[in-house]
């Protein structure tokens, strides 16, 4: 399901394509199997007036007006239509259209159908989310990817790790790393602490 149009290698640099289903379950964060028709139909609405067209994955037939649409009160195992493409059965559904035809089994043959108004009289196209493929303008290079360099590691993070870099007992802990060296002054008074006793008693 998954057959691009004859001018892909065209539009290629300037589109990216993504089939249905797969922007559903990306957005929704489960699979389209379980979403409510409702759902569906909200995320289409918003989804579909961003393309700049849409295509039928099966055959690779651009959809005539893919902005008009509405569902289907019935799934792929439920509607029947006439097909003469198909010499097994004079009237099937969709889901077995799908086998016989392109040897295709859908994955979620209970969602909810697509049916596109056709510019045809009394004609109508019904698809299921996994054949429908929609077409977005490519963003910019700049737009997808700046030019900066985004930090490892948040703000917070940063804070913290900047101040745990300001504690005084962090010097003892560095051992030496990163401390600024000592005079001849401070090196003699260090060396003449180091020589004298000192005494274990804590006061």
């Amino acid at each position: 399901m998954a057959v691009p149009p004859k001018d892909m290698h065209t539009i290629r640099p300037h589109v990216q394509c993504y089939r249905l289903r797969t922007l559903l379950e990306e957005l929704t964060g489960m699979p389209i199997a379980q979403l409510w028709p409702e759902d569906i139909t909200r995320w289409c609405r918003k989804l579909f007036p961003l393309a700049t067209s849409g295509f039928n994955g099966s055959c690779g037939q651009y959809i005539p007006n893919h902005n008009r649409w509405r569902l289907c009160p019935k799934n792929s195992k439920e509607l029947r239509f006439p097909c003469n493409s198909c010499p097994r059965e004079a009237r099937h559904t969709l889901y077995n259209h799908l086998l016989y035809k392109y040897n295709y089994k859908l994955q979620a043959p209970r969602a909810p159908l697509l049916n596109f108004y056709s510019p045809r009289p009394a004609a109508y196209l019904v698809l299921h989310p996994e054949q429908v493929w929609l077409v977005f303008p490519r963003l910019p290079r700049q737009v997808l990817h700046p030019n900066q360099k985004m930090p490892e590691w948040d703000d917070q993070e940063q804070q913290e790790s900047d101040s745990e870099k300001s504690w005084p007992w962090n010097d003892d802990r560095q051992q030496g790393h990163n401390r600024k060296p000592l005079d001849d002054r401070e090196k003699r008074d260090h060396d003449t602490w180091q020589q004298q006793p000192h005494s274990s008693k804590q006061f």
